[in-house]
């Protein structure tokens, strides 16, 4: 191989891998924008369902608070005992015959 064909294809060879080169970066620099895209929409979704679900929590202790419990066994008729009755585990509740 004689040093003019050498060069010749090096000549040729360099602008070749240049340019798959800069193909490959292309396609890396895209690849990049679109999965932080991806994240950014991830994040988006995520700060909603926190936002949802804080909402939700808030709803279930108000809803489930004693004083709203009250109020509503009041409403279907409940009352305060005036004799509270305890039972021992020990002796039996009721006697056969």
């Amino acid at each position: 191989m004689t040093l003019l064909n050498l060069k010749s294809k090096l000549l040729f060879a360099i602008p070749v891998i240049t340019g798959i080169l800069a193909v490959a970066n292309i396609t890396a620099s895209n690849l990049v924008a679109t999965t932080g895209k991806d994240i950014k929409d991830l994040d988006r979704q995520a700060q909603v369902l926190e936002s949802t679900n804080a909402s939700l929590k808030q709803a279930i202790g108000q809803s489930s608070s004693l004083t709203r419990l009250q109020n509503i066994a009041q409403a279907r008729g409940f009352t305060v005992p005036e004799h509270l009755v305890y039972l021992k585990a020990g002796q039996p509740i009721a006697l056969r015959p």
